[in-house]
């Protein structure tokens, strides 16, 4: 259903919950072969983490990232407690974010979007920009998120 990824292209989608954000990483994964993955997601539920730690066993995924609402202790402690123990770093905190970077050598993919990690039969929409600038503006806010450098100040992060 996803068109295959070109290089500096950006693509629009909307879904009629027929598939969620973690079968597009995976779809996006197929494409640029294994990469270093951050994530920022305010839900995630167990089959989006069994996904997520198969994909590091499978070494598609080389290093994973993830910033997590503090609500997910109370909605799925085990399926985060499994996750994190597989991640190279994750942190909890408030983040309503829905933002993915896949990246390696060759391929820097950014997918934001209202979908979390989860199943959802609702319509969801979003963008996949193969970028390597506006995968850094993710990936930086992200890293200095979960190292608690305050990556927003007092201001809006803005990429022009």
């Amino acid at each position: 259903m996803f068109p295959p990824l070109e290089r500096g292209n950006t693509y629009h989608y909307a879904s009629a919950g027929l598939w969620s954000t973690h079968d597009l990483l995976l779809h996006i994964l197929r494409q640029t072969g294994p990469a270093r993955i951050w994530i920022a997601t305010w839900s995630m539920t167990e089959d989006a983490c069994r996904v997520l730690v198969q994909g590091i066993q499978e070494g598609i995924i080389q290093d994973l990232r993830l910033l997590i609402d503090s609500r997910v202790i109370t909605r799925n402690a085990s399926a985060y407690a499994f996750v994190s123990s597989h991640a190279e770093k994750t942190r909890i905190t408030a983040c309503h974010a829905k933002v993915t970077v896949i990246e390696n050598d060759a391929w820097a993919v950014s997918m934001v979007g209202s979908a979390n990690y989860t199943n959802n039969p609702r319509i969801e929409a979003g963008v996949v920009t193969e970028s390597r600038p506006v995968a850094a503006f993710h990936r930086d806010w992200i890293d200095r998120e979960m190292e608690k450098a305050k990556p927003f100040g007092e201001t809006l992060k803005l990429l022009r």
